[in-house]
């Protein structure tokens, strides 16, 4: 029911079927533009280091580029060379990945990677990876959704949760306590004050308040907001 678990089972399940010895899924942020490694095992210490690099870097932002899998047998500083890109981390002596796609949507990359054996994958290893490729950015993409569900639905408790406060007294400052109680809970935060505009002046007037400092709140009673 989490991504990280989705990835962690994937890579169990592709353990079954190849090496997994330096293995590795990167997820796109497309806010960011940038590819992360929740999920990087491998024998080298320089991509041990690799958490997180630019989508236009790579050969994880070479298969945001074209969204096809890759398949480099051998030879791949020259490969790199050919299409005018820099190595990210340690070069491979052979490299395989697919891209994680919805459609036309780039979730991420899936990859596998031997540094000492040339012509460590082959095209049946390349049918394999593409196929779990497909289903693993379906998992990914199912997860996000009921993530995302579930965050709807807890923010439609809390807002439940407000208004069922306020409704509960005729007390204004009282209901007015009771919503920023509820508030700072659902945004898990500690302080935070409410204002009103008083009708009289056409000024902001503190209202309530929680762990806001004595100073503060002094000031804004004695000057306003």
């Amino acid at each position: 029911l989490n991504v990280d678990q989705v990835l962690l089972e994937t890579y169990k399940g592709v353990a079954r079927l190849m090496d997994v010895s330096n293995f590795f899924i990167g997820i796109y942020n497309s806010e960011r533009h940038e590819i992360a490694y929740p999920l990087n095992i491998t024998e080298s210490v320089v991509d041990k280091e690799i958490t997180t690099i630019s989508a236009d870097e790579g050969l994880s932002g070479y298969i945001l580029s074209t969204k096809k899998p890759l398949l480099i047998k051998s030879n791949l500083r020259e490969w790199l060379e050919a299409h005018d890109m820099q190595a990210v981390g340690e070069l491979a002596a052979s490299w395989l990945g697919a891209p994680l796609m919805i459609g036309d949507d780039f979730l991420g990359v899936i990859a596998v990677q031997d540094y000492k054996k040339p012509d460590a994958y082959d095209e049946q290893a390349y049918n394999i990876l593409t196929t779990i490729a497909s289903q693993v950015a379906i998992a990914i993409q199912n997860t996000r959704l009921f993530q995302e569900t579930q965050q709807r639905n807890e923010e439609l408790n809390i807002l439940n949760e407000v208004i069922s406060a306020a409704s509960q007294s005729l007390d204004l400052k009282a209901s007015l306590q009771k919503v920023l109680e509820k508030t700072l809970a659902f945004l898990n935060v500690d302080s935070g004050l409410v204002s009103m505009v008083n009708a009289s002046t056409n000024e902001l007037e503190l209202i309530v308040w929680q762990d806001v400092p004595e100073p503060l709140v002094e000031n804004i009673l004695q000057n306003g907001l």
